[in-house]
């Protein structure tokens, strides 16, 4: 019993924390992975869309800035480099958001398992019992997804948590934007006899090369 006063000492303090975990997207078939992977090829030839929309904002701030100057004439140059590369980026940024791409068509699937090693970094006995899981939150594009709750499958029992997302997905969503998705979750769990809730941040790695 000494010997567990530490370990359930340091599960307390581990209860507090954010604790996350990352997995891969779960693999289609051959053919349909080697047409996503053709997709992804040409859209990296157009940049990545979220940092396309940030040097917009920026540059366009740049200009309008230096447009309210009181001698605009001295940097109308700059101006002009400044709207040519805007312009170039938004015909990117517009290549990026084509049907082709932004349509479903995929079979998306991702899933999480937590065990007990998730929260006990030990071998042995089975110290704890999982009681509940509840989803605290969705996240795409650091922007909070409510909608997408209703998607994430929970299965718990004693020893494991599955955390499961299946939906039909677009490229543009696989390609470049997955690795923004996270799923915040709360787990309830039983160790000896006191009960303790750890939050997870489950989130994928980036997609194939």
């Amino acid at each position: 019993m000494k010997k567990l006063i530490p370990l359930i000492f340091s599960v307390v303090i581990l209860s507090s924390c954010l604790e996350r975990k990352e997995t891969n997207r779960s693999p289609m078939d051959i053919a349909a992975e080697s047409q996503l992977k053709s997709e992804c090829q040409q859209m990296r030839e157009n940049g990545d869309l979220r940092a396309l929309l940030q040097e917009i904002h920026e540059q366009t701030d740049q200009i309008l800035i230096l447009s309210s100057a009181v001698d605009t004439l001295a940097h109308r140059e700059e101006i002009e480099v400044l709207g040519a590369e805007i312009h170039d980026k938004v015909t990117r940024a517009r290549a990026l958001i084509q049907p082709e791409w932004t349509t479903s068509k995929w079979n998306y699937e991702i899933q999480w398992s937590i065990d007990d090693k998730d929260l006990l970094k030990i071998k042995g006995q089975n110290f704890i019992k999982f009681q509940s899981v509840k989803v605290e939150s969705v996240i795409l594009e650091g922007v909070q997804r409510p909608d997408l709750i209703d998607q994430i499958n929970l299965k718990v029992d004693p020893q494991q948590i599955l955390v499961r997302l299946k939906k039909m997905a677009n490229s543009l969503e696989i390609c470049q934007m997955q690795e923004t998705f996270s799923v915040v979750i709360a787990v309830r769990y039983r160790l000896l006899f006191h009960s303790y809730k750890k939050y997870f941040r489950l989130s994928v790695r980036p997609s194939i090369d």
